[in-house]
């Protein structure tokens, strides 16, 4: 399971308009979305997070602080985000 920040930066590197993408496109974001509620369903911490950034991409309200913490070596616990 990624580290909050490492899901922060999952949800920096979505594409929160898959939905209008056609081809690989679409079925790639499909799956990270799958994948980031998910993780939502695991971590109360994680939900929080993903409401706040999603309000922030559709509502324009101002991007969620980067958790506590941030800045560290990534995938210090084996878990890799996501490649763009």
């Amino acid at each position: 399971m990624p580290t909050l920040q490492e899901f922060y930066a999952m949800l920096e590197k979505h594409d929160w308009t898959f939905e209008y993408a056609n081809g690989e496109a679409h079925y790639r974001g499909k799956a990270q979305r799958q994948e980031l509620i998910a993780l939502t369903k695991r971590d109360a911490e994680f939900l929080g997070l993903y409401n706040a950034y999603r309000e922030h991409i559709f509502n324009h309200t101002p991007k969620p602080a980067l958790p506590a913490g941030a800045g560290q070596k990534e995938g210090g616990n084996g878990f890799t985000p996501w490649q763009v």
